[in-house]
């Protein structure tokens, strides 16, 4: 046990302090949980304007959490009507994750 641990066990049986007083380290702030809530509704946001094909993916890959290979079968070349490599499938996802994450900078939801 630490000497904080120790301290606050004795504070607490000695009624110095109350379970309410004691900080639940764990769970986030309202200021917290309203940042998080503000910033997941302007990613959904962004997500929204990106072209079809990359909402997908991101849907796919990171949402349901298939495998690129999985996700490969689903995506096909706009041109040839083929599905996409594993790799192309990588960089669309990844360059819309980018175009999220831009723009949550961008709006001052600070990513950095």
């Amino acid at each position: 046990m630490n000497w904080e641990t120790e301290h606050t066990n004795q504070a607490w049986e000695f009624g110095m302090i109350s379970p309410e007083t004691v900080v639940d380290e764990t769970t986030p702030s309202p200021l917290q949980q309203y940042i998080f809530k503000e910033s997941l509704g302007k990613a959904f946001e962004e997500i929204t304007k990106l072209p079809r094909r990359e909402v997908k993916v991101i849907m796919l890959r990171d949402y349901e959490g298939r495998t690129l290979e999985e996700v490969r079968r689903d995506i096909v070349n706009i041109k040839t009507g083929k599905p996409v490599s594993r790799e192309r499938v990588r960089q669309l996802g990844d360059r819309a994750l980018e175009k999220v994450r831009q723009a949550l900078i961008e709006g001052g939801y600070g990513l950095e």
